[in-house]
This record gives C-alpha cells, sequence and structure tokens, in this order.
C-alpha cells in the first residue's frame, strides 16, 4: 500500500477544495445578508429639575414606554408615507427598546444611601433607545433604521413638550361650522367661546415663554394673541351687530325655543344652587354663633394670616445653624373645614351669578326675536337685580365670623323680596311687530359668519403650526439628545463569511485525505498486486478503459514483457528460487521505467507485464528495452534461476494504430524472444 502523505492528497483535490470552500462562503454570506438586522441608536437625558426623581415637568411620573407608544408610531407611519398592509405596527414598536443607563457614579450614591438605611429614590436621567430594522423592511434597512428612529424621537419630544409641558392650547372646534345647522346667532356664540378659549390658551404660553418666535411663520405668541383679539372684538362684533340689528335666523321659532329652554335650564340649576347657599349660610350661622358664645371673639386677621397661614415646616433638621438660614422650607396645610366651607360657598355664589347673566342675556335675545324690539331699546327682561340671588357674600360672612355684637339673624335671607322688586324696577318697553330678515341680509350674514370662520380656521392652522414648533422647542429643552443616531449592522457577516471559508478548507481537506486513503486501500485490495506491488489485470483494465473511447497522441507506446519457462524453472528449482527471480525482474523493470504518471506499469497475469508511457518514441523504448536486457543478464551472470522473458512493442505513431487495445494488440504481435536459456 502506498506511504500515509498527507499533502499529496490534499494536492489531488486542491481545486474542489477551494472551489466548493468558496461556495460555502459566498452561500452562508447570501444567506446571513438575508437574516442581517440592523441598529440605529441613540441616547437621550432628561434635564428638568425633577428628572432624577423620575418626575416631568409637570409633575406626573416619566413613563418611557411614550417614546414608542400606538400614537408615536402611528405618526411615524404617516411621516414616513408606511403602508400598513406592507408593515405591522405592533411589530415596529416591539422593536423598539429603551434602557436606563445607570453610570458607576450613580450606583456608588444609591449604595451609600441604602448603607445608611434610607431608601434611594433616585432614577436613571439617561436611556438607550434603539430601534432594530430587517432586510426585509426596505432595500435600504440601515436608512429605514435611522429614519424610524429619527423621527420616533422627533415626534417623542415633541408629544413630551406638548403633554408634559405646554397643554393650555385648546383645539379647533368651528372647522365646518358654517356647514353645520347652526343658526347664526347661535354660530356667532360659538365663535365667541372658541375665541375666548383660544385667547386663555395664547395668554398662558405667552407667560411661559415671551421671547419664542416659529421659525415656520415667524408668529410670536403675542402676534398670535393681536391677531384672535381683533376677530373677537372687532369682526365678531360686527357679526353680532349685523345679526341682532337685522334679526336674521334661520328659524325663529326654533331658535326662539333654544333660548326659553336655556333660561329654563339655568333657572333650575339656580334653584338648585339656592339650596346649597342657604344651607352653606345655616352653617356659617352656626359657627358665628357658637364662636360668640365661647368669647373667642378678639381674634384678627393678624392672628390667621400670620400664626396660622405663614407657618413653616424645615426641609431638614440636621443642617448647620448658616445652612438653616437658606434652607427649602415646606409649606404646612393648615386648610380647616371652615376654608372648605367658604370655598364652596363661592363657587355656588359664581355659578349662581352667572346663570343670572346667561338668564339676562337669553331674555334679551327673546326682546329682540319674539317681541320685536330693536337692539338699541331697554327691553322687559328680568335683568340680575330682578332675579332672588343670596343677600350675603363670601366676604361678609367671614366678617361675621370675627366681629363680635353681631347677630347671626341679622343676615338677610336669600331671594326674600327679590322678586317683588324686581317688579317695581322694571324699565319701560319699546316693542313692535316682528319682521322677518331680507334674503339679502341673510346672505350677507351668512357671507359675514363664513368668512369670520375662514379667518378663524386660517390662525387657527398658524397657531397650530406656532404650537408644534413650541411643543417641539419645549421638548428639546427638556430632552437633550447626547448622541447623534448611529446605525449598525448587528451581524459582522463577511468576518462570518470568511470564518465558513476557513472551516470548510479544513473540512475539506480533512475529506480529502479521508477519500484519497480511502482510495489507496480500495486499490490496494482491489486492483493492485501486493505481492509485486504493481496495478493487476483489473487495475490495468481499469486504466486501458479512460482510454477507450479517446484517440492516442502520437508518441503513445506500448510494451508487452513476459516471462518464459516459468513452470519448468519452478519445477526444477522450486517455488522460493523462482519466486527470488520474479521479484527481481519486477524490481529491475520498476527501476528501468520512469516512474510518473506518463508510465503505467501493470502484471497482466502471471509473469506478463504490460507498459503504457504517454510520451515515449519508437527510439525511447528500444533504448529502455536494451537497459533492461543489460540489467537482466546482469543479474543472470550469478543467479541459478535466470531470468529469460521476451518482449513485444508498439508505437501509435510508427504502427498507424491510435486505440489502445488495437495497439496492445499489435504489441503481443510483436513479442520474441530477448533472453532464452538453451
Amino acid at each position: 500500500m502506498k506511504r500515509f502523505r498527507v499533502f499529496d492528497y490534499i494536492k489531488q483535490y486542491q481545486i474542489p477544495i477551494i472551489v466548493l470552500s468558496l461556495l460555502a462562503g459566498l452561500i452562508f454570506y447570501i444567506y446571513m445578508q438575508a437574516k442581517q438586522t440592523y441598529t440605529a441608536s441613540a441616547v437621550i437625558s432628561y434635564t428638568n429639575d425633577r428628572a432624577v426623581e423620575g418626575y416631568a415637568p409637570d409633575g406626573s411620573v416619566i413613563d418611557v414606554s411614550e417614546i414608542y407608544s400606538s400614537q408615536a408610531m402611528t405618526r411615524v407611519f404617516e411621516e414616513m408615507g408606511l403602508d400598513y398592509s406592507e408593515y405591522n405596527l405592533d411589530d415596529l414598536r416591539s422593536r423598539v427598546t429603551v434602557t436606563g443607563i445607570v453610570t458607576d457614579e450613580d450606583k456608588a450614591v444609591q449604595e451609600a444611601v441604602n448603607a445608611t438605611g434610607e431608601q434611594s429614590t433616585a432614577q436613571p436621567t439617561k436611556y438607550y433607545v434603539s430601534f432594530e430594522a430587517l432586510q426585509s423592511d426596505s432595500d435600504n434597512p440601515e436608512a429605514f433604521a435611522r429614519q424610524v428612529l429619527d423621527n420616533l424621537l422627533n415626534i417623542y419630544i415633541e408629544n413630551y413638550g406638548e403633554k408634559h409641558i405646554n397643554n393650555l392650547m385648546a383645539a379647533n372646534d368651528i372647522s365646518g361650522l358654517d356647514e353645520r345647522n347652526y343658526d347664526y346667532l347661535e354660530m356667532a356664540e360659538i365663535l365667541e367661546d372658541s375665541l375666548e378659549s383660544v385667547l386663555a390658551g395664547i395668554s398662558k404660553s405667552f407667560n411661559e415663554n415671551n421671547t419664542f418666535r416659529a421659525s415656520v411663520n415667524g408668529y410670536s405668541f403675542m402676534d398670535l394673541y393681536r391677531e384672535f383679539a381683533y376677530l373677537k372684538d372687532v369682526e365678531l362684533s360686527n357679526v353680532y351687530a349685523y345679526i341682532l340689528n337685522n334679526k336674521v335666523t334661520k328659524n325663529r321659532d326654533a331658535l326662539i325655543a333654544k333660548y326659553e329652554n336655556r333660561i329654563e335650564n339655568y333657572g333650575l340649576d339656580n334653584n338648585a344652587s339656592q339650596t346649597q347657599i342657604e344651607a352653606i349660610d345655616r352653617v356659617i350661622d352656626s359657627y358665628v354663633r357658637m364662636m360668640r358664645e365661647s368669647g373667642n371673639t378678639g381674634i384678627t386677621y393678624e392672628y390667621i394670616l400670620d400664626d396660622v397661614y405663614d407657618e413653616w415646616e424645615d426641609g431638614n433638621q440636621n443642617q448647620s445653624q448658616d445652612q438653616e438660614q437658606s434652607q427649602s422650607r415646606e409649606r404646612i396645610d393648615q386648610t380647616v373645614e371652615y376654608d372648605v366651607l367658604m370655598k364652596d360657598y363661592v363657587d355656588e355664589r359664581e355659578d349662581y351669578e352667572w346663570a343670572l347673566i346667561d338668564i339676562a342675556y337669553c331674555e334679551y335675545i327673546l326682546g329682540i326675536y319674539r317681541d320685536g324690539a330693536n337692539v338699541g331699546d331697554a327691553l322687559n327682561i328680568q335683568g340680575i337685580e330682578g332675579i332672588s340671588a343670596p343677600a350675603d357674600s363670601a366676604a361678609e360672612a367671614g366678617e361675621a365670623a370675627v366681629v363680635p355684637g353681631e347677630s347671626a339673624e341679622e343676615a338677610a335671607v336669600p331671594g326674600e323680596g327679590a322678586e317683588a322688586a324686581a317688579a317695581e324696577e322694571a324699565l319701560p318697553v319699546t316693542t313692535g311687530a316682528y319682521a322677518e330678515a331680507s334674503q339679502e341680509a341673510l346672505d350677507t350674514a351668512a357671507a359675514m359668519v363664513s368668512e369670520l370662520v375662514n379667518k378663524t380656521n386660517h390662525l387657527y392652522e398658524i397657531m397650530m403650526e406656532v404650537n408644534k414648533e413650541f411643543n417641539a422647542f419645549c421638548g428639546a429643552s427638556n430632552i437633550s439628545l447626547l448622541s447623534n443616531i448611529i446605525v449598525v449592522a448587528n451581524q459582522r457577516i463577511l468576518l462570518y463569511a470568511a470564518m465558513v471559508v476557513v472551516i470548510f478548507l479544513c473540512v475539506f481537506c480533512v475529506a480529502a485525505i479521508i477519500l484519497g486513503r480511502l482510495g489507496d486501500i480500495v486499490d490496494y485490495y482491489v486492483y493492485r498486486d501486493r505481492k509485486f506491488d504493481l496495478p493487476n489485470r483489473v487495475g490495468c483494465d481499469k486504466f486501458m478503459e479512460t482510454y477507450a473511447n479517446r484517440m492516442l497522441p502520437d508518441d503513445f507506446g506500448c510494451i508487452v514483457l513476459r516471462l518464459i519457462r516459468i513452470q519448468e524453472k519452478n519445477a526444477a528449482y522450486g517455488r522460493e528460487a523462482m519466486d527470488k527471480m520474479m521479484l527481481k525482474f519486477n524490481s529491475i523493470i520498476k527501476e528501468v521505467y520512469p516512474k510518473s504518471d506518463d508510465c503505467f506499469i501493470a502484471l497482466n497475469g502471471v509473469g506478463q507485464y504490460i507498459i503504457y508511457s504517454k510520451d515515449m518514441s519508437k527510439e525511447h523504448m528500444d533504448a529502455y528495452a536494451q537497459y533492461l536486457k543489460n540489467e537482466a543478464e546482469g543479474y543472470n551472470a550469478t543467479a541459478d534461476c535466470k531470468i529469460e522473458y521476451e518482449c513485444g512493442m508498439a508505437e501509435s505513431k510508427t504502427s498507424g494504430v491510435y486505440r489502445i487495445k488495437l495497439l496492445l494488440v499489435n504489441a503481443l504481435h510483436n513479442v520474441k524472444p530477448v533472453i532464452k536459456e538453451a
């Protein structure tokens, strides 16, 4: 059997090994590229005063899940134009991770606080926000990951400012108002309420930041306030004046019924409020009476303000004397039941008085549309003075509690004699027959209302742009980005592919060694004569099969060597001597003829050798034959059992035969003795 030559086996299969290894690496690269994911990440920090305690500027707990909320991701879909049929909103949300960053310094502080027996309330203010994009998300998943996270953080910062800082703006509730089934006067009232709400919101925003000016349209909150105030004070007043002067209405009966119903509802509400006010009055009277009976009537306002409401509690009792003078202090809540009672009294009384004003307004409108009165005439309505109301104010009740000598029975009873006084003080009325408004007046009123609605809607759009930018400004003032958005591939595919190539190179090399050695084993036991260490008849046939279907080259030679008189010598000299002679002849043949792949030597039967040479001319074959003869004669000079053989040669070019079997037949035909003893 051949020697175990590792590098020969690898060299034999080197091309398949290299090709298959590279192919394996390429397949792995393509497969992993389809599975590749990209992570876009950034670090944000909450910078407001109580962020370290975990609170937002409005006092609510910081909830980082708002970053990837459904509302935020929905806006990301809108900003990026993503199709819900291609992307799943919940799937994208699940790929967002928010992780708090706790530094070693923070851990040391928490451990120190815990060591003192206190519970640390410090929360992380820095968070690592990331989004993972799949290869299937986009043709460019890296850019997709960056865009999603960028939009998500921008939207969150804007929402954070709107929800936790600037949540004062009113929504537009008049869009399409002139297209709804409202009367002209009702539309004017809705416009008035909306403008008042907007002005209140803008005023609060201006107080929060009076220097902000939007870059998108150049408006500040003061500019918006002036614009809305002009619409309310001038434009809306003109609309009111025209509608009332011309008694414009879409349906007079329905309008009258609505205002009569309002008056009835206000009356019911005031009856309930009056009952509450009277009950509070009785409690206050009882309190005053008990104070007088106790003799504790020397209390002045200084006692209440100085000794009750101005008491403070130190925030930290363990500070030094110098620190105590400047330490922060928390106010003690000194609210008592009487304070709550007075607050309820003021609220009920305020609601009561506003209802009286609303009733007076409704009576005024009914005087115009029902009674036919002119706008400038004094109308016979039951005004604020003529409607029963509590006589005492909250301040009067408070004074009664501290002024000695005054009886509780001297307080006025709510509603007593009010209706009679109203009847006596009623003013003369100027009325006339109601005249329907002309079509021209109706069209003019509709045009004025529509124009005012359009102007208001336009200002609303400007306000929303300003408010959106202000929300982003507020959010950015309290949330800072500590790093740019970085996108990294989660898998180093090129490195892994190179590793796969190396691994498969090793695997295929081992496989080549195993296959090569298995080939040697099979060749040794099937295709080789183990005694003479040459291919046997089967091996010779296998070699000839490789040339069975192709033409031989010109200098392809075939040599037949055959020992003669084998049986006679075996009988004469014995088996051992005969084997010794045959082995010697076998070794001489191996030494004489070239040891290369171009020369094939096979033992085709007992004592018969067939030699095929791919590049050996007739002259070369004669030279080799002469060399072989000389070597054999040298052996015969001292040996008892001498080598006797015959030789036949054929060359493809000389013989004109280019088929391997025919060339062998031709060589056999040319066989003749070379050494033959008598």
